[in-house]
């Protein structure tokens, strides 16, 4: 009990005990965030990345991972060979296609909207909405799955 990230794991348990007594649905992201953000910088005694060969290891790997991109080359093309781009962008809206689909017939069907020819209200503005955020998504490299099954939880 008398290490320092040892305080600052139980004081992020803490606060996270607190917050849910508070009801807070944050509680967890709240304390496991004040305990990441503690161990992050460099030279204090609960640091995730101590002066030591293996902390510098640890830092070298947190750089790659966080590191922010340029944005002045997002929309410029890479290459000019796109013969394989067009069997990845059907793939991908295949891919898109099918599960937005699927996960908006499958909620409409289970609360009973659909009509008689297989529309429901709203599928234009949802279909709608898909699209822009897989457009928006792949500006930054996410996936192309943008509804979810989870949805009817």
């Amino acid at each position: 009990m008398t290490s320092a990230t040892t305080w600052v794991g139980l004081l992020g348990f803490m606060i996270i005990a607190i917050a849910l007594a508070y009801k807070s649905n944050l509680s967890f992201v709240l304390g496991i965030g004040f305990v990441t953000i503690i161990s992050w910088p460099r030279g204090t005694a609960v640091t995730y990345f101590p002066d030591t060969p293996e902390g510098d290891a640890r830092f070298d790997y947190f750089k790659q991972v966080v590191d922010l991109v340029p944005v002045d080359k997002l929309l410029t093309p890479y290459t000019k060979d796109l013969a394989g781009a067009g069997v990845a962008i059907f793939t991908m809206l295949y891919v898109d296609f099918l599960d937005t689909s699927g996960t908006l017939l499958g909620l409409a069907n289970s609360m009973g909207v659909i009509d008689d020819e297989g529309n429901f209200p709203g599928s234009r503005q949802a279909f709608s909405v898909d699209a822009l955020a897989t457009m928006f998504g792949s500006l930054f490299g996410m996936s192309p799955v943008t509804s979810y099954i989870e949805s009817g939880a």
